[in-house]
């Protein structure tokens, strides 16, 4: 059962991060929306060159399709970390911080509820991925229409947002299942940095061209593969099905570590 005072608190809590967090991606999309086939991405092109990998292609991929544009360039980056780190840092302040300065040890004996309490945090962080997501698409999807028409592929578009999301499920389903394990919230805090800039850097590395290319299958960042989307892939019918579910099973370990947890020590 929900907690509707809890979830409150955690909008209330989190809406800044949140807002500040879409705005970004919704940025991301309207400005590749605007770069894409203009003159200005193959001007920058030529210097842009030296740039490994998603980056470099933001400005020089403009003979693909638009969907692929915006998957290559924009979702295997910005939009894989700018999420994980919002749900790292939601899920160190509600589990990890409440836990460090006695509100969970307090809240839990006033409620008697710890599954209530720790489900709400949970749902509210995979619902407000969700709907940060869908934002961001909405904005992608309208400007992608006014801007270039029939050249964006909408049914594409929309699995391509699909596939993020049970990426994310995936990944915030780590950083919660870390949040609830790791004791301290510094010490959740820093590890969740930690992981998220090396397996980011891995996965960056990998998407070179050349030797490294190998590196990127060591990172979990990984798991969200635009090109399956692109490309039309039949996996696709249960790699996001396996994601999800992934995902779930590791915000119920987060919650059964919290669960079982003797806060009298803490």
């Amino acid at each position: 059962m929900l907690n509707a005072t809890l979830l409150r608190e955690d909008i209330r809590n989190s809406r800044k991060s949140w807002i500040t967090c879409t705005a970004v991606l919704a940025a991301g999309l309207l400005l590749c929306a605007a770069l894409y086939g203009s003159t200005a991405g193959e001007d920058l092109a030529a210097f842009l060159t030296v740039i490994p990998g998603m980056t470099g292609r933001l400005f020089s991929e403009t003979d693909t399709s638009l969907v692929w544009y915006l998957g290559k360039c924009l979702y295997g980056a910005v939009f894989l970390l700018i999420p994980c780190i919002y749900a790292a840092g939601v899920s160190v302040r509600t589990l990890a911080g409440p836990r460090e300065d006695g509100s969970f040890a307090m809240l839990f004996s006033m409620t008697g509820k710890r599954r209530d309490i720790l489900f709400t945090h949970a749902y509210f962080l995979a619902v407000s991925l969700f709907a940060m997501i869908l934002a961001a698409c909405a904005v992608g999807l309208l400007a992608g229409v006014l801007l270039h028409g029939s050249a964006l592929e909408i049914p594409q578009y929309l699995l391509l947002n699909l596939d993020l999301y049970c990426c994310q499920m995936f990944l915030s389903g780590l950083c919660f299942a870390l949040a609830g394990i790791i004791r301290g919230a510094r010490r959740a805090k820093g590890i969740l940095a930690a992981w998220i800039a090396a397996f980011y850097l891995i996965f960056a590395l990998g998407d070179i061209n050349g030797g490294l290319s190998v590196l990127g299958s060591f990172s979990v960042f990984s798991a969200f593969r635009p090109e399956a989307v692109l490309e039309g892939s039949p996996s696709l019918f249960w790699e996001l099905p396996l994601l999800l579910i992934l995902g779930l099973l590791l915000y119920r370990v987060g919650m059964a570590v919290m669960e079982k947890t003797d806060l009298t020590g803490e």
